[in-house]
């Protein structure tokens, strides 16, 4: 049970980071892959809040899986990370105001179902 309360945890702290990143981003305009861009990026990583936070929890997400990876068997984590899809749709509709649509909904109930089904092959 505890392996499981740590893949939630890393789960949100992955969520948590896309979210941080999505607002440290705002202002950013438009992003490409090209060396103006990536020095602006590398430069707001530690300059903005947003993106740092975003980074710093993307670590702490890693380091968490980390530990998942050594208690569960990979075909079973991995799947359970998708969690992050409910999160995220969570989050994304109370602070980005993002609508929750019928097929959003749908979509998510069958990743879960999914989730919990592979977790019972354990």
């Amino acid at each position: 049970m505890q392996t499981y309360i740590i893949v939630i945890i890393s789960v949100l702290f992955n969520t948590v980071a896309q979210l941080l990143l999505k607002f440290g981003l705002k202002n950013f305009g438009d992003f490409t892959l090209d060396f103006a861009h990536i020095g602006k990026l590398i430069t707001s990583i530690f300059t903005n809040w947003y993106l740092f936070g975003g980074m710093c929890c993307f670590v702490g997400s890693v380091l968490l899986w980390l530990v998942v990876l050594t208690k569960l068997p990979v075909s079973v984590a991995y799947p359970m990370g998708s969690l992050g899809y409910l999160f995220t749709l969570v989050f994304a509709y109370f602070l980005l105001n993002e609508p929750i649509t019928a097929l959003k909904i749908i979509g998510i109930l069958l990743i879960c179902g999914g989730v919990i089904v592979l977790s019972q092959g354990r």
